[in-house]
């Protein structure tokens, strides 16, 4: 078996969503009502940087969490690893580097 890698793997548990898989609430158009245009504009600029800040930190708890496969080879060297992403699964070279992604359909 000179030469096959055996596979060694680390299931973690997924719990967070990439943002883009986080589905949209429901605000009621009655909160922005009273607001006048440069009011409506101000507000969209403040919920627009908000919504970028929360994502960045949602797909970071993501990615966390994301499952992780890692190959080593017989002698303990590691192949590379392979992470999860909700339907995208990327690739890594033993250096980090992304070699490869596969997406499967839901």
């Amino acid at each position: 078996m000179r030469g096959t890698a055996i596979v060694l793997a680390l299931m973690l548990a997924g719990c967070a969503s990439r943002a883009t898989d986080v589905a949209p609430a429901y605000v009621s158009p009655m909160t922005y009502s009273s607001l006048s245009c440069a009011q409506l504009a101000d507000e969209a600029a403040r919920l627009v940087q908000q919504v970028n800040v929360v994502s960045g930190q949602q797909d970071s708890q993501a990615q966390r969490d994301a499952p992780t496969v890692r190959f080593y080879t017989p002698d303990g060297k590691s192949a590379g690893s392979a992470t999860t992403y909700g339907t995208e699964t990327k690739i890594y070279a033993p250096d980090g580097r992304l070699i490869g992604t596969t997406t499967r359909n839901k």
